[in-house]
């Protein structure tokens, strides 16, 4: 086997000492990737947009600073982001597949993911295909764009976009990080066709390499379609490399240890996506739990400041003197009957006004038992969906024991 140097690497199995003295998973950091050099101002992808924004007097940076997570986010598809761009230049708009902007976006898209090249490999894969992709892919991108954080950013750098450099250095590295097998201490690296290729001839000498990539790229188009039937999914090499790593390397260890029964890939929709759905049930089965239990907490707030105005009422009342003879007002003291009838007018307002309150604290005290209901109710829903939660846990437990036992 030969490295993507054409370096001779010695080994014709995957558990053969080689090149250096490592295996060949050991030395798949060393022969599977190529550098990718630095965004610059000369990548096509500058160059197209920054050619439409000079020519309309306008910069990149400036389109760019008009997004931040405090303001207005970017745009959420390719479609809204290129014609925001455009009328953000003014001028002649010549539509989202045309002009210089989408010829250098494409453009460097097709390079990092290095199509044509090796691409022929998977049948029935156009150039209208990858195109399409690349819209896909792209508003994925956008979706998912990590806004600028503290460290390594300024406070008032902090939620922005950054400026065109910054912008295009997260779509390469979206377009070429390798999960897992790719070492943050290195430079970005990239997976080609071709790193497929080997991994797969490394562990299948004698297998149909063409045959099992079309139906990987198949499955990858699934995955990551929002449809389920692979219509508007996309497939970047570099993106899926260790899902293909993984899926060789199991086949490969099935096929010596004589296992049967298909293989469930970790990019398969019918496999994972429904795997899936137990965890995404409980997950938003504690959700609304959590939800719950913050609208019980808010109703028994509530009930104890209806409880607490309730015993103001009652302390107010209790504070409603009585007028009496020898009440130690001399205006009111005596017997004659101007005192009894100042007494007596006293009284009744007092009276009418202890009614009053009295009224008022039966308001309350109606209003406290209706939210009283509403959070045993609470409390009862509460109750219920921990149950439930706490049912599915032990159908997971149960199943997930069968399985492993």
């Amino acid at each position: 086997m030969t490295s993507a140097s054409g370096q001779n690497l010695g080994f014709t199995s995957p558990d053969d000492p080689g090149f250096n003295g490592l295996t060949f998973i050991e030395n798949l950091k060393n022969i599977l990737f190529k550098s990718v050099p630095a965004t610059n101002t000369s990548q096509p992808d500058y160059v197209g947009m920054n050619s439409e924004s000079t020519a309309q007097s306008k910069t990149l940076d400036a389109f760019f600073a008009q997004y931040s997570t405090s303001t207005t986010r970017l745009p959420f598809n390719y479609t809204d982001f290129i014609n925001a761009f455009r009328a953000f230049n003014g001028g002649t708009d010549p539509g989202p597949t045309a002009g210089s902007a989408y010829n250098g976006l494409l453009t460097e898209y097709k390079n990092l993911i290095g199509y044509p090249g090796d691409w022929s490999t998977i049948a029935g894969v156009s150039a209208a295909d990858v195109e399409a992709q690349f819209q896909l892919s792209f508003t994925h991108f956008l979706s998912n764009y990590q806004y600028k954080t503290s460290p390594p950013a300024t406070q008032a750098e902090v939620g922005t976009v950054g400026t065109a450099i910054d912008f295009f250095t997260q779509w390469h590295t979206f377009l070429t990080g390798t999960a897992v097998l790719n070492d943050t201490n290195t430079p970005v690296t990239v997976a080609s066709i071709s790193s497929y290729e080997q991994i797969y001839n490394a562990f299948f000498p004698n297998g149909d390499f063409a045959a099992r990539l079309e139906k990987f790229y198949e499955d990858v188009l699934k995955f990551t379609s929002t449809t389920g039937d692979g219509s508007d999914g996309y497939f970047i090499p570099s993106q899926q490399f260790y899902n293909w790593f993984q899926q060789i390397q199991q086949e490969y260890s099935r096929s010596l240890s004589g296992a049967s029964g298909p293989l469930i890939t970790s990019v398969s929709t019918s496999a994972s996506k429904k795997v899936l759905i137990l965890d995404r049930l409980f997950r938003l089965l504690v959700s609304m739990i959590e939800s719950l239990q913050g609208v019980a907490a808010a109703q028994a707030n509530r009930l104890s400041f209806l409880t607490q105005w309730q015993k103001s009422y009652t302390d107010v009342m209790n504070q409603v003197p009585t007028f009496i003879a020898s009440n130690g007002m001399p205006a009111i003291d005596g017997n004659n009957d101007n005192a009894r009838g100042a007494r007596d007018d006293l009284n009744r307002l007092n009276s009418s006004f202890t009614e009053s309150l009295r009224s008022n604290r039966s308001v309350i005290g109606d209003d406290a038992k209706a939210l009283q209901s509403n959070v045993n109710a609470s409390n009862d829903a509460v109750t219920q969906q921990s149950d439930l939660t706490t049912a599915l846990i032990q159908q997971m437990s149960t199943i997930l024991g069968a399985i492993f036992r």
